[in-house]
Parts: C-alpha cells; sequence; structure tokens
C-alpha cells in the first residue's frame, strides 16, 4: 500500500518504492524534462538516485523526493520533492513532470498544497526555490504562489534565480521553532495521547492538558477560532514552543484575543515542567514581540503574573516589559513595541 504523503484534488504524492524504477528512470532520461533540473541518467544511475531516496525516508518519512500519481487512474505523473539545501538550514521545493503532463496545471496544483504541508505538517519558517532563469513556466508558478524573489547565486556555471516564501505562522529562533496551530491541529492538541505529536512528526512526550486551560480552549478559544476572519485566528490560538534539536514540544504560549482599540495585545504563557529553567520562555517570549512589531495595528504587548511567580515576572523583565499597575494579587506588565 503506497505512503501517502499528501493529496490534491487530481493527483497523489507518495513515497517511491523500488517498483517504480521504470517511472524514475522514465523521468530522468528524458532530456526535455531534465533541461533546467541535472544530467540525464542511464537505468544503472537512476535505479541508484531511486534506492537512495527510498533509503532517506527512514532518516526522516516527512520530507524527500516523491512520486506523483494521478489519482484518476494511477497513473506516473512525475516528481516532487521538499529537501534540505546544502550548507544551509533552509529546505527548497522541486518538481519535474512528464511532458504529457504539461500543460495541465499540475504543477500549481502541486506545489500549492506543498507549500502547506510544508507549513503545517513540517512547521517550515520558510520554502526556497532555486529556479535557471530561462524556466519561464516554474518562475511564474512560483510567483503565482507568492514566492518572492531573493538574492540570486551562480552555481555550476549557471545564473539561477532563488525564491523565498515565509511562513507567517512560525517564528524561528536559534533553538526553537514557535508555531501557530491551525484549527486542525488546535483539536489534535487538546486530545488525548499524543495526537498532535504524531501528526507533526515531533518526539512523543508527557503533555498535559490541564483542566483549566481545556476549559478555556473549548469556551473560548475553539469557538474563537472557528469564527476568525483570515489571520485573526493567531490571536485566540496555541502557540506551541518546539525545541528544534530534541524535535519536542517544550512550552506553549499565545494571545489573549485581538488587538485592542489602543493597540494592545496580552500574552500568556507556560513552560512545561520537565523543561523549565532553560531559557525557553524568555525566548519564546521574545521572538513572539518581535513579530507582533511587525504587524500594523499593535502598539504595546502586556501580560499579567502573580506576585509570587517570579520565574515569571524575570521572564517579562528579560524581555524589556515594565511594571505598570498591581491588581489584586497580580502584577501588569507592558513592552511598547
Amino acid at each position: 500500500m503506497a505512503n501517502v504523503i499528501f493529496q490534491t484534488d487530481r493527483l497523489s504524492v507518495e513515497q517511491y518504492s523500488p517498483t517504480d524504477e521504470d517511472h524514475f528512470f522514465r523521468l530522468n532520461s528524458d532530456q526535455l524534462v531534465m533541461r533546467y533540473i541535472r544530467l540525464i541518467s542511464d537505468r544503472d544511475e537512476s535505479k541508484h538516485f531511486l534506492l537512495q531516496n527510498i533509503k532517506g525516508y527512514d532518516k526522516n518519512p516527512m520530507t524527500g523526493r516523491w512520486a506523483v500519481r494521478a489519482r484518476d487512474d494511477g497513473r506516473f505523473v512525475g516528481t516532487f520533492a521538499i529537501l534540505p539545501m546544502e550548507q544551509s538550514n533552509d529546505w527548497h521545493v522541486g518538481y519535474a513532470l512528464l511532458a504529457p503532463e504539461w500543460g495541465k496545471g499540475f504543477a500549481t496544483e502541486l506545489v500549492d498544497t506543498g507549500i502547506s504541508y510544508a507549513f503545517r505538517k513540517m512547521l517550515l519558517p520558510r520554502l526556497m526555490a532555486i529556479v535557471e532563469q530561462d524556466n519561464e513556466r516554474s518562475v511564474n508558478v512560483l510567483r503565482k504562489m507568492g514566492f518572492r524573489q531573493v538574492q540570486n547565486i551562480h552555481q555550476e556555471g549557471k545564473d539561477l534565480f532563488r525564491f523565498e516564501l515565509v511562513n507567517p505562522a512560525v517564528i524561528e529562533t536559534e533553538r526553537l521553532l514557535i508555531a501557530a496551530l491551525d484549527l486542525e491541529q488546535f483539536e489534535n492538541y487538546i486530545k488525548a495521547g499524543n495526537e498532535l505529536e504524531r501528526a507533526l512528526g515531533l518526539r512523543e512526550g508527557h503533555r498535559i492538558v490541564s483542566e483549566a486551560l481545556l476549559e478555556m480552549i473549548e469556551q473560548f478559544s475553539l469557538p474563537a477560532m472557528q469564527k476568525a476572519d483570515g489571520d485573526n485566528y493567531y490571536f485566540f490560538t496555541l502557540w506551541i514552543v518546539v525545541d528544534k534539536s530534541a524535535n519536542q514540544l517544550v512550552a506553549e504560549l499565545g494571545f489573549k484575543g485581538i488587538p485592542n482599540t489602543r493597540g494592545e495585545v496580552e500574552i500568556g504563557y507556560s513552560t512545561f515542567p520537565a523543561f523549565q529553567q532553560r531559557g525557553y520562555m524568555t525566548e519564546a517570549v521574545g521572538a513572539l514581540c518581535d513579530w507582533c512589531a511587525g504587524k500594523a495595528g499593535i502598539k504595546s504587548v502586556t501580560g499579567e503574573t502573580k506576585t509570587d511567580n517570579e520565574p515569571s515576572q524575570r521572564v517579562l523583565q528579560r524581555n524589556g516589559f515594565t511594571l505598570v499597575s498591581k491588581r489584586d494579587n497580580m502584577l501588569i506588565w507592558s513592552k511598547t513595541i
């Protein structure tokens, strides 16, 4: 049974298997298809390349070079890939379609759904693409999908366009990925077990959703997300904090609604007990404040801490928050953006 990575309306993107040897060779030996990609391969080279790709799935099953098949009749259409870039922490997208499949809109369909997979499943903060300058069709596809042309590169005697697409729902720091959960991910987050971790390919842990948080999510956050327009869901969902090296959830934070009429937005945060006193939350709150600084209409970020919660107070102090008032046993903090 095929291991499906994702599907579009007309296409299925699946892991290759050894039985794809003929398809893979047909693709990689076609001079017209390979014109802007790489040198054509003979059968032995193609088979070795295929087996290398299949072996790579064991190391990271969520990434790689995959087969593309038509959903209506199962025919082989081409290949699609999301791969790490050499000498970089970035990832790039690529594809190749058999010539008879050109002109059907498959490339746009693949890249569009591939972006969603890269951003929502892999939690990539950005996605790159490298294209030869003469490859007008691919350039047009990337621009149509919102990619922005950045600094060009010269490689193997060729001048290449370099494109970038930034994920607005993921923030990256030196150690962390901070990601805003969409509705489906949010619902997985509150289920028993490690549903979200499995869906995102993260290391499973012992995360527990407290009764107080679950009540707030069910009564406020989920209904608000279901009604949110456009990117407003960022202000109602949870932002998960992932340690990149451990590939594990370590904390969570988020907003308590959209900015008010004065441009103030309030945040809340919590580090899982096993990961406290490692500076994760100081790093995460600082990154979220930087994200706010890039949003029109936000002038300041506020937060509350209990008077006896010194670790939480230090998180805000280290990020430039100042104490502005006190209410019962709560301290109110603010930072101008």
